[in-house]
């Protein structure tokens, strides 16, 4: 009966989330406000008290936060949003470990600033994977918290058009004569593409690198190709995805979080599991674009 009660609990708690956080969430929180400025946690501490809405997705790997009344936060105050205001990005790392006497599993979270407000926080796997549902804060310990970005700070990620005289190198030079290639950006500086790597749980194909050392993304046909500091990840269940490509009204292409093979995997809208398709970046691009002029085309 108490698993039946936990499982009714559980699939509540996915539709219509909660607005109790579990004691690995908080001191998530909790660690993050201790590396921050005092304006800054005076910021977060009012977002969080404007939130009405917590919903854990993808069991329990994904927990965002919202205003019931207000789903999107555009009435939040221009006070209570950070200067830092990305579509999406990562801004702090906390490693959590289990202490009681059934060992030291750890547990990653990374935490996400979207629009200048605090949104999720992503597990690295399951937590109940590390913890138990009853766990207690005392069982856990804060192992490490990086600070990926300073929420106070100005856009580190702003990148300018590519000018029209820009000279493209190799195989992107092949493309820009084949294809028409939209807004493009200046690659970002090579301190900035470290840290960004740093901090992505995956290998990335040679050839997407090749790409973002000349441009911060781009658009060709219908492809939107992701610079560096637009990689979004999508969260499932059993595994996770950083999306490197959307193809338009298809589905994404990106490569598993954990993954060192460097296999990429197209994700389409109407699947449930990622489709293997090799390891170049541009051979799949390629291959779409071609498809795509055929009837019933795409690569997908």
């Amino acid at each position: 009966m108490p698993d039946i009660l936990q499982m009714l609990n559980d699939l509540l708690s996915h539709i219509f989330g909660s607005t109790k956080l579990r004691p690995y969430e908080s001191m998530c929180l909790e660690a993050w406000k201790r590396e921050l400025s005092g304006d800054a946690v005076a910021i977060l501490e009012r977002q969080l008290e404007l939130y009405d809405l917590v919903q854990r997705q993808s069991a329990g790997k994904l927990v965002c936060f919202y205003c019931i009344g207000d789903p999107t936060c555009k009435k939040f105050p221009e006070d209570a949003l950070f200067p830092f205001r990305p579509e999406d990005a990562a801004v702090a790392r906390v490693i959590l470990r289990r202490t009681d006497e059934n060992g030291r599993a750890s547990l990653r979270a990374d935490l996400f600033v979207v629009h200048g407000r605090f949104f999720n926080i992503e597990f690295s796997r399951r937590p109940t994977d590390v913890f138990p549902r009853d766990v207690k804060s005392e069982d856990i310990e804060v192992s490490d918290v990086k600070i990926v970005l300073d929420p106070m700070s100005a856009d580190p990620y702003a990148a300018e058009p590519l000018t029209q005289n820009r000279e493209l190198q190799g195989w992107l030079q092949e493309w820009e004569e084949k294809w028409a290639l939209r807004t493009l950006r200046q690659p970002l500086p090579p301190g900035t593409r470290a840290r960004i790597l740093e901090n992505l749980d995956t290998r990335l194909p040679p050839d997407y690198l090749e790409l973002t050392m000349q441009t911060e993304g781009l658009e060709v046909e219908h492809c939107q190709i992701h610079g560096l500091s637009q990689i979004r990840k999508i969260v499932w269940p059993d595994e996770s995805f950083y999306i490197l490509v959307e193809v338009e009204e298809r589905g994404a292409l990106g490569v598993r979080q954990g993954a060192s093979d460097g296999v990429l995997y197209y994700l389409g809208n109407e699947d449930d599991e990622g489709q293997a398709v090799g390891t170049s970046f541009r051979a799949f691009i390629e291959k779409e674009i071609e498809s795509l002029r055929e009837p019933g085309g795409g690569a997908g």
